[in-house]
């Protein structure tokens, strides 16, 4: 990993310009570079990155130093990275388990270390799922 001299941004070594603001790991910035627009914020899904929030307490011991939507990061061998919740409509089935899978942000409070999950997901298409799979059962 490294740090990017323009943003502060943590950059994985496999690349060679920040994903976020497009400086090399020289600290030359690039004017062409247009970050891509995430298409979960354009799909009307909650933010997906870090952030401050002092208004809203932690929900266990009440501190304010809580950091809301922290990506968790899935380091599997065929990963994307993003840590997803999966619910299979029929878990017995060998093959086709009718899956639903959604994106896992979490709240985490730096003074007790509570942290909250959330999905990102289609909530209806996970019901879905879940009550398909207590019918299989």
């Amino acid at each position: 990993m490294w740090e990017c001299k323009k943003c502060g941004e943590s950059v994985e070594d496999t690349f060679d310009v920040c994903w976020k603001c497009g400086t090399s790991m020289e600290g030359i910035e690039d004017p062409s570079f247009r970050p891509e627009p995430d298409s979960r914020m354009a799909a009307g899904a909650v933010h997906a990155g870090p952030e401050k929030m002092p208004d809203e307490p932690c929900s266990k011991c009440g501190s304010p130093r809580v950091i809301r939507n922290a990506r968790l990061h899935d380091q599997g061998w065929y990963s994307d990275g993003v840590a997803k919740i999966v619910v299979f409509g029929k878990p017995s089935a060998l093959i086709f388990k009718s899956s639903e899978v959604s994106e896992v942000v979490g709240d985490i409070c730096c003074d007790c270390g509570h942290l909250e999950l959330k999905c990102l997901g289609n909530l209806d298409n996970l019901w879905g799922a879940y009550c398909r799979a207590e019918k299989h059962q």
